[in-house]
């Protein structure tokens, strides 16, 4: 299961750049939340705007096919940086 929270608005992100903040729009985020009283890892949480939702959905699903094929052939997979595994 992954959640996805979808936002009928602007989404910014906001980050400390010394000797302010700098704000800039985005079209979405992933987020980390330890909120859980259940669960002991973090869970991941995309945020997603409306405007944004269609091209998400595609790169989500783009994604999953290259994950789903991987999981075919994991033999001829390595992990960048990985030698020796």
């Amino acid at each position: 299961m992954h959640p996805v929270v979808v936002l009928d608005g602007q989404l910014f992100r906001a980050t400390f750049d010394y000797p302010g903040v700098s704000v800039e729009r985005i079209d979405w985020a992933r987020i980390h939340w330890s909120g859980s009283q259940v669960l002991a890892r973090p869970v991941v949480v995309d945020v997603v705007t409306v405007a944004a939702l269609e091209v998400y959905v595609e790169r989500l699903r783009f994604s999953l096919g290259q994950l789903a094929e991987l999981q075919e052939r994991p033999g001829d997979f390595r992990w960048p940086g990985a030698a020796g595994f």
